[in-house]
């Protein structure tokens, strides 16, 4: 197909979808003839367990087993809309979680996609829409939707940047969003979306990655009734249209809402139980051979959750369960068996099953086992390319950054005026070099709670494998790092500039100053990779600046550092370093090195030596922070 068939069709195809959201009928939408391969979901024997603290022992120090979920089991057609109900605390976020592999604690039992065994792969085909929105501030609409769908899949040769963009806008279209697709995302310190549209945001990035399976834990919380039920017919939908099979935890849905799904498990609490699993339209009949029919005018869902819900008025929790064991559990557990025993095709048969589709109209990069469906290098492309933009937008944050440098260059240097003619020299001019190197040294701190922020943003995103953590480090840290060099090069500059400094003396300065801020803001990075929020992150920077602080060369020299605390000044880069200035600055004057000898010890180093010392930091702290950033901090499910 040439680019401009490819162009054609998509427009065509555009035109189509959007009829058939105007006249939606969830019985009469056909799968589209460029579907990819059908997707079951299968789990067996699933609980989960927690250990807590036995409230009868008066100690409290007894611990015992708390059961959250018993053994459940199902499955889930290719294509089916799936809702998850049940009262609260009776484990259907859970038992979405453990199906969404998203559960990283330990549980029991197994999930199968199209019968086989699920393994890391299965993020390629899966998307997870959490209870959790966190996004940039300054994020529009538009910009997150898109990422979310440059980073799950690659786009054919043959189709250009625009009908990306119509397709875009037809799935904002779908879930009430086009109105607001340049509007910010918002937050504390931005004016943005209602917290029901950053939920359907949400719901779009979920969507915009063409998964083959989705979960979605309660979507339509904070949403009208009419935008719920918007959105419940998007994936309608997406589940007749393509394939996709979608499981959705959902609060008692209205009547419009609950018959658009496939299928109903509704489950009872204390413990988390199933009591029904099958055809959401048998649901009413089911309850009514039971000898608990739905009473006129009432909305089935609340007829069903009251009837199964401890402690409400009627309710009969423990009959429903071992009527299901009874009624529903044998042909269940019979199902299960036979999709194990006929497993379906693998991950990598359906990617490579989308990419044969994709080639009709251009050309696609081959399939890689691998959690990513792009390359490292688009993900630092598109990550680079966020990250620069809402830096370059956020004015405020990046004028306050620099306006605070620029202050207190001119305070600072009032501080220290025409300090660089005053004698002797050397002595009396280290403690103003002492202090820029200081100011310039720890500029990290300030952006220390920008760091947690988006930390805690860039876990979500890679819990979903839309990047790698080095992509989010590489990215993160050339954006920072050139903005904190603006921001000191200025202060450096003004501080020189009212101290009456030989300027000569800038650019060594400059050089070792600008290295000694890599590896203190290579330390401030780690700390912020391990600190739990800003507040802790400050808290445990501390004490390791200020030993690198303390043991500078200045404030405990190799003169007055006691001898056990002495190799200190050997491993801190802050002594290195201020020692190196010292030499460039006055090491031809005999008379100003000799007296910083007798006064602070300083010897004529290698300068190489004080390079690789600074490297050596900056490598060790980055290689830290990305083991940190993978392995701590994890979402909790």
């Amino acid at each position: 197909m040439t680019p401009e068939e490819a162009e054609q069709w998509l427009e065509a195809y555009m035109n189509e979808h959007h009829e058939q959201m105007e006249k939606f009928q969830a019985d009469s939408i056909p799968k589209d003839p460029l579907a990819f391969a059908d997707s079951s979901i299968t789990f067996k024997d699933v609980s989960f367990s927690v250990e807590v603290h036995d409230t009868e022992d008066p100690t409290h120090k007894r611990k015992v087993q708390k059961t959250i979920l018993e053994d459940c089991c199902g499955h889930f057609e290719a294509g089916s809309l799936v809702a998850l109900m049940g009262p609260s605390g009776c484990g259907k976020s859970t038992l979405l979680d453990i199906l969404a592999k998203k559960k990283n604690t330990s549980y029991s039992g197994s999930v199968y996609l199209n019968g086989r065994a699920v393994d890391k792969m299965y993020q390629r085909i899966m998307a997870y829409v959490g209870q959790q929105d966190s996004m940039p501030q300054h994020w529009t609409v538009g910009e997150a939707v898109a990422f979310n769908g440059a980073l799950k899949g690659e786009v054919p040769a043959g189709i250009s940047k625009a009908s990306v963009d119509k397709c875009l806008d037809s799935l904002l279209e779908d879930v009430g969003l086009l109105h607001v697709k340049d509007t910010k995302i918002g937050g504390d310190a931005v004016r943005g979306l209602s917290g029901g549209q950053r939920r359907r945001v949400t719901l779009a990035r979920g969507l915009a990655s063409n998964a083959q399976v989705m979960f979605c834990d309660e979507p339509t919380s904070g949403l009208s009734a009419t935008d719920a039920e918007l959105c419940v017919k998007t994936m309608r939908l997406m589940a007749r249209k393509w394939g996709v099979t979608i499981v959705v935890v959902i609060h008692q849905p209205r009547i419009e809402v609950a018959q658009l799904f496939d299928q109903l498990v509704l489950m009872t609490s204390r413990p988390g139980r199933i009591v029904y699993n099958g055809p959401m339209s048998e649901a009413a009949a089911y309850w009514a051979s039971a000898g608990y029919p739905v009473p006129a005018q009432a909305n089935p869902a609340d007829h069903f959750l009251d009837t199964v819900t401890p402690g409400a008025p009627g309710a009969q929790p423990d009959f429903f369960v071992e009527r299901f064991k009874k009624q529903q559990l044998p042909a269940i557990q019979a199902q299960v068996e036979r999709a194990l025993a006929n497993p379906g095709p693998s991950v990598m048969d359906m990617l490579e099953q989308r990419r044969e589709v994709k080639l009709k109209f251009g050309q696609v990069p081959r399939v890689k086992k691998s959690i990513y469906a792009v390359g490292f290098l688009k993900q630092l492309k598109i990550v680079f390319a966020r990250k620069l933009k809402l830096t370059l937008i956020d004015t405020q944050t990046m004028g306050l950054t620099i306006g605070m440098q620029v202050f207190m260059g001119i305070f600072m240097g009032l501080c220290f005026f025409d300090v660089g003619s005053k004698t002797p020299i050397g002595p009396t001019q280290m403690s103003f070099l002492f202090n820029v190197l200081m100011q310039v040294s720890l500029a990290s701190m300030q952006v220390m709670p920008q760091l947690i922020d988006e930390r805690n943003i860039m876990k979500l995103e890679t819990s979903d494998a839309l990047y790698s953590e080095w992509a989010h480090i590489f990215a993160f840290t050339t954006v920072n790092t050139i903005q904190a060099i603006v921001g000191n090069t200025l202060f450096i500059v003004l501080m020189f500039s009212f101290a009456g400094m030989p300027w000569s003396a800038l650019l060594p300065f400059y050089i070792w100053a600008m290295l000694l801020f890599l590896a203190m803001d290579s330390l401030c990075a780690l700390v912020a990779a391990m600190a739990k929020n800003a507040q802790t992150a400050q808290a445990v920077a501390m004490p390791f600046l200020m030993v690198f602080v303390m043991f500078s060369g200045f404030l405990v020299s190799k003169n007055s550092a006691p001898s056990f605390l002495r190799w200190l000044l050997y491993v801190s880069p802050v002594s290195w370093v201020n020692e190196m200035i010292a030499k460039s600055l006055y090491g031809d004057n005999a008379e100003a090195w000799d007296s910083l000898q007798l006064l602070f010890g300083f010897e004529r180093q290698s300068e190489l030596v004080c390079v690789v010392i600074c490297f050596a930091s900056i490598v060790i702290f980055r290689l830290s922070e990305a083991f940190c950033l993978k392995t701590m901090n994890n979402v909790v499910r």
